[in-house]
């Protein structure tokens, strides 16, 4: 869940700056602009015997792409302040990132419809990642592509929501 707490607010306020000139000035600002992005309600799933397996292997893949993606910006921060950064290496580097992402959802071993739901919405969010990261590495970035990473943003944080609502049924 880190990732989320860490990923969405810095994106989120990088695109509003970019988009509006206006910094979003509290963090009850940033939650706010995150629930309006967030285009879904929770769905209801009828709670089965492997609930709480593919908790735990969302849970474990979140915990793992995080280290993962903590590594990657450590090393590019690394090379940035060493000088040795370009702007390819670090757009390559994060759809490399976004690339281990996909390769790791597809490979989960998730048994509950609930489950499935949140992995293939966070694919699908990875997916049109690295359809947009693709077309900025060939410079062909323009602002309906800036639309469709907000939409996907909400998508994202729609999944989260959706794991947190899930875990929430198993805890006292």
């Amino acid at each position: 869940m880190r990732m989320l707490y860490l990923l969405a607010p810095m994106i989120l306020t990088g695109l509003i700056l970019a988009a509006c000139h206006e910094p979003v000035e509290t963090p009850k600002a940033q939650d706010s602009v995150m629930q309006q992005l967030i285009n879904e309600p929770v769905k209801t799933f009828a709670l089965t015997q492997y609930d709480q397996h593919d908790i735990s292997i969302l849970n474990d893949y979140d915990s793992r792409f995080n280290e993962m993606s903590d590594a990657t910006e450590d090393e590019l921060i690394a090379m940035r302040e060493a000088g040795t950064l370009s702007e390819d290496f670090a757009l390559l580097r994060k759809r490399d990132n976004i690339g281990s992402a996909l390769i790791m959802l597809k490979d989960l071993d998730l048994k509950t419809e609930q489950g499935r739901y949140i992995q293939g919405i966070m694919y699908g969010y990875w997916q049109q990642q690295d359809q947009l990261y693709a077309a900025r590495i060939t410079g062909s970035n323009t602002l309906r592509q800036q639309d469709i990473a907000m939409q996907g943003i909400g998508h994202f944080l729609h999944a989260h929501q959706q794991l947190e609502h899930w875990q929430a049924q198993y805890q006292p």
